[in-house]
């Protein structure tokens, strides 16, 4: 796992804990590793470098998100998809880019946030919508829940939670709290 970055010149490299640069300083943007790879931008294009430094999968994306879960989302124009550690693209772009973060999460439980036509549901590793877009504002899942709000069909300061089913094929909302704001 590469150590954490530090820009030098106006590009980044990594170091290690005592501080010797181990990975040259020749990246436009770097984060530090996730799963084995570290995002790391060249030029005007993201890609993912191993421990040692080498280019594991090219940099030919507009934008991209570290791994998780086995699974990073990548931009290819506007549209947003996921990658697995190899680079095959395993989910085409389809899914919106809303700036960042990005009209796709990462996966988190099983299940990765993806926007569609201006509203957010939760898709499956295959790709498979298993929420349905609707919400306007959302959190990665964790313990079971994400909080959500769905889109116009609330107050503004409503969030509710979104329960995950084991089978992750069910979900039920609950208000959890309705003074945020």
């Amino acid at each position: 796992m590469p150590p954490p970055s530090v820009p030098h010149a106006e590009k980044f490299g990594y170091i290690d804990a005592s501080g010797k640069l181990l990975i040259s300083a020749r990246f436009d943007f770097a984060e530090c590793s996730h799963e084995g790879l570290a995002l790391v931008q060249l030029g005007s294009k993201y890609g993912f470098i191993d421990k040692t430094g080498n280019l594991a999968i090219p940099a030919s994306f507009d934008q991209a998100s570290s791994f998780s879960e086995g699974l990073a989302a990548v931009s290819v124009g506007t549209k947003w998809g996921f990658i697995d550690s190899s680079g095959r693209m395993v989910i085409p772009p389809r899914f919106d880019d809303l700036g960042f973060p990005p009209g796709a999460k990462p996966f988190s439980e099983g299940l990765a946030a993806v926007t569609i036509d201006g509203t957010t549901g939760y898709i499956d590793k295959t790709g498979k919508i298993m929420i349905t877009p609707q919400f306007d504002l959302f959190t990665e899942f964790s313990e079971g829940l994400a909080a959500v709000r769905p889109r116009a069909s609330i107050p503004v300061n409503t969030w509710l939670a979104l329960a995950q089913s084991p089978a992750m094929t069910l979900a039920t909302s609950i208000e959890v709290n309705t003074a945020l704001g």
